[in-house]
């Protein structure tokens, strides 16, 4: 099984930045069986949420055709008191990037208010023989974003 959080690309800048949209709902597997009283956004969703939205741009810097791994993460800060169901914005940015590695930081915000940070986070990228198939890891998302070379729905 796989968990994607984020629900939509807002804008992508290649090599520059991104800006991604996360609608945590009550009904999502992580909030089952728990929070009975008062649901909260996990602070591991909201890190995993930035660390996909980075993802993204990167392997779109590359054209899909390397594969990514998360290897540092620094300066993390998350509240703890996000209720389901607010919009998150996560805004991230490439601080540098080779086809070795590359840096980024992020911040996400709800209603206003930052929710979630990362000062650091550091990704390993190697080559990947099927840039299809890491394109395919992210069409869920089904946006049509100019600059970003995945295009839309069935692209």
């Amino acid at each position: 099984m796989r968990f994607l959080m984020v629900d939509r690309v807002l804008s992508l800048e290649p090599g520059k930045r991104i800006e991604t949209l996360k609608l945590p709902s009550i009904s999502e597997e992580c909030f089952r069986g728990h929070f009975t009283r008062a649901a909260l956004v996990p602070g591991a969703l909201l890190i995993e949420s930035i660390a996909q939205s980075l993802g993204r741009l990167i392997t779109a810097t590359y054209d899909y055709k390397v594969a990514i791994a998360l290897t540092v993460l620094e300066d993390a800060k998350v509240v703890h008191d996000l209720r389901p169901g607010r919009p998150i914005t996560i805004v991230g940015e490439l601080l540098g990037t080779n086809p070795k590695g590359s840096i980024g930081r992020a911040v996400a915000t709800a209603e206003g208010r930052e929710v979630a940070s990362v000062g650091r986070m550091i990704f390993i990228q190697f080559p990947h023989h099927d840039p299809e198939s890491v394109k395919a890891r992210f069409r869920v998302l089904g946006e049509s974003v100019p600059g970003d070379p995945l295009g839309g729905p069935g692209a």
